[in-house]
């Protein structure tokens, strides 16, 4: 990357002569800038504006999207689940299924107002056990990940009964932390490779106050606000507040939920399924995949137990 070092004002004094390694440095400004290097200038917020874009400029391919995979096994009748988005309102297309070979209606569904984000409550109307499939794509946050043991490619949580029965699942390439916590880790700016975003405090404690109006409209000044780096640490700052992505409807005392050890592996192999449009939450209910009964040494969230897992016909 080109090295952003503009002349001083005393270097360009009209008295001095040019040397070629001045030039050179007036030479690498232009580059130095479209490269993002550090220390150069980049555009101001709210700078492009909707009619400096071309028609059709923003393409299907320069969104960065993902996709999530989740599962309710075996809900009873007349009973419900709730699936929360894992993207919440960034999610812009989602859909439900279930197992039943009835073609009937066998889901009934309906809004949920959910504490931590958007969420979907279904009902299984139909006369027998059935489980329910819920698949979405949403607006990726500030991949990529790591807890502490390295980049994750894949969360696969799961939550099994006392015996070792699987009633959950949930597959994405972004935790549930990224979507439901009240951290806003989505980058602003990106400067030299990282990534950036204003630090902004609270509106709330602002009204009929004056001079905190004023110290609040310069803090979210792109000029003059303080920006703050999206490291892992600022991305991970909701884990402990959100988990799992299993935080909304029933659970028995003795369920337990698991992440299958994120930087394993199998982690990266399901993840290349998983682009592929496999159906990870089916091959888990299958018995395709085999989990270890053992906490493995990993970073993990609070009240979820890391373990390792392998495919069932792994000798």
């Amino acid at each position: 990357m080109t090295s952003y070092n503009p002349p001083t004002d005393t270097e360009l004094n009209a008295n001095k002569a040019g040397v070629f390694t001045l030039f050179r440095r007036l030479r690498d400004i232009g580059p130095a800038i479209t490269e993002k290097a550090a220390g150069a200038p980049v555009l101001a917020n709210g700078y492009v504006v909707e009619a400096m874009l071309a028609a059709n400029a923003v393409s299907q391919a320069k969104m960065k999207t993902s996709t999530a995979n989740q599962s309710v096994v075996d809900i009873p009748v007349s009973t419900d689940a709730v699936f929360v988005f894992t993207g919440s309102t960034w999610t812009i297309f989602w859909s439900i299924g279930d197992n039943s070979a009835v073609s009937a209606n066998q889901l009934i569904f309906n809004a949920h107002n959910a504490t931590y984000g958007d969420a979907i409550r279904v009902y299984n109307n139909s006369g027998s056990v059935i489980s329910a499939f819920l698949n979405e794509r949403y607006i990726s946050a500030s991949p990529p990940w790591d807890l502490g043991d390295g980049q994750i490619p894949l969360f696969v949580f799961v939550r099994l009964n006392s015996a070792g029965k699987i009633r959950r699942i949930s597959v994405a390439c972004d935790p549930p932390w990224a979507y439901h916590g009240p951290t806003n880790i989505a980058a602003e700016i990106i400067r030299g490779g990282k990534a950036f975003r204003r630090k902004m405090e609270s509106a709330r404690g602002i009204r009929g106050d004056r001079a905190k109006l004023v110290e609040f409209r310069a803090a979210r000044n792109p000029a003059t606000a303080e920006m703050i780096e999206i490291t892992d640490a600022v991305k991970n700052a909701d884990m402990g507040v959100v988990p799992s992505p299993f935080m909304l409807g029933a659970r028995a005392a003795d369920d337990v939920d698991v992440l299958i050890d994120p930087v394993s592996d199998l982690a990266e192999e399901l993840l290349y399924l998983h682009e592929e449009g496999e159906n990870i939450p089916l091959l888990l209910e299958r018995g395709e995949i085999i989990f270890d009964n053992a906490a493995l040494n990993r970073i993990a969230p609070p009240g979820v137990m890391p373990v390792s897992a392998r495919w069932k016909l792994t000798i």
